[in-house]
């Protein structure tokens, strides 16, 4: 989901100390290898 610059103005009003941007792809591939590594443990 994309959040508006009016949703981030909220959120850093609401009190939030950051805000992070993290490209889909990048975030699920490091999801991707936490799981190959989790199912590869049991």
């Amino acid at each position: 989901m994309e959040k508006t610059d009016e949703q981030i103005k909220e959120t850093i009003l609401a009190g939030a100390n950051a805000i992070t941007f993290t490209a889909y792809g990048v975030t699920e591939k490091i999801f991707q290898n936490k799981m190959e590594k989790y199912r590869g443990e049991k």
